[in-house]
């Protein structure tokens, strides 16, 4: 769970969630991602597996998991190796969301971002608007930037 350049991968081994902020705070380097916020989805120590997108330089070796690249076998066929540069054709239903009646839109101020976080939000937003993969939102509200895209 405790990444960076150098390390890049998969993290062998099962980590008790109390360890992992300790072996953070220990090497005092790459990204941790807190256990109190995966807490919730874990259920009976079910197998987990934890995901992180990073790119990788051409020199750097990664070994995949038996586990991990049994799923990625098994689910090939809509697992592409690299995805398509334009949206799907149009389907005969298109998703809207619809509020019932009476009700008001909630309303939450955006999530604050860091300077250079802020930055590559918008860069990568205008390159997905370029591609056409997203379009400007028509709806009278929206949501708060969560997700880091980068």
């Amino acid at each position: 769970m405790i990444m960076n350049e150098d390390n890049a991968g998969f993290v062998k081994g099962v980590y008790p969630f109390g360890k992992v902020n300790k072996i953070a705070k220990k090497k005092n380097q790459g990204m941790l991602l807190s256990a109190i916020s995966i807490d919730k989805g874990l259920k009976n120590g079910d197998e987990t597996i934890l995901a992180v997108l990073v790119e990788l330089k051409p020199d750097v070796k990664v070994e995949i998991p038996d586990c991990v690249a049994d799923l990625l076998k098994q689910y090939a066929d809509v697992m592409p190796p690299e995805l398509p540069k334009k949206l799907p054709p149009r389907r005969d239903i298109d998703h809207k969301i619809e509020l019932m009646p009476g009700t008001v839109a909630p309303a939450q101020a955006p999530y604050r971002m860091a300077p250079k976080e802020l930055a590559e939000l918008r860069k990568q937003l205008n390159e997905l608007l370029d591609a056409g993969l997203i379009q400007p939102s028509k709806a009278p509200y929206g949501a708060p930037c969560k997700d880091q895209l980068c």
